[in-house]
């Protein structure tokens, strides 16, 4: 059929939507950091990351707990202990991303528009996402109440950890 011609029937509604409008195809970010500039394994600097992050929460933030409050866990001291608990997540999980997005990127300010759209916080979540969130909390609390319970009874039955506590 020629263009000029009309159509011997009429147009379903999906073909008259894709006539009409082609599809939107958006461009994607080119990041300039120097991880994609000097073309690193972005798998290996994933792990790399996670491996610092790891040895920054677990250690570092371990030694500033015992040395500002000290190692006995008592009453008086657990708010303490998850006071220290949250400012090491802040100051080394939170912070060390923000850094290593700035490889990313290229841009040096550490809270610029293009390093927080790179880690997803600019977009404005949809209810299906929010409501995946309060389930994912919602069943996470008993799984993880199992969990600590199972690990007790695992602590308490074998007899070589008894001797050593």
């Amino acid at each position: 059929m020629d263009e000029t011609e009309l159509p011997s029937r009429p147009l379903a509604d999906a073909e008259v939507v894709s006539r009409a409008m082609p599809p939107v195809i958006l461009p994607q970010p080119v990041y300039q950091g120097v991880i994609e500039r000097d073309g690193h394994s972005l798998v290996l600097v994933n792990i790399a990351v996670l491996a610092a992050v790891l040895v920054l929460f677990q250690g570092v933030g371990g030694v500033l707990t015992a040395v500002t409050i000290g190692l006995e866990i008592t009453d008086g001291n657990v708010q303490a202990f998850r006071l220290m608990q949250s400012l090491a997540q802040y100051l080394f999980i939170a912070f060390p991303i923000l850094f290593v997005t700035r490889l990313h990127t290229g841009d040096r300010s550490l809270f610029s528009v293009s390093n927080l759209d790179y880690l997803s916080l600019t977009a404005k979540p949809s209810s299906r996402e929010i409501l995946l969130a309060v389930l994912g909390v919602l069943v996470s609390y008993p799984l993880l109440s199992y969990l600590g319970n199972l690990q007790m009874i695992l602590i308490e039955s074998l007899p070589m950890l008894n001797r050593a506590l």
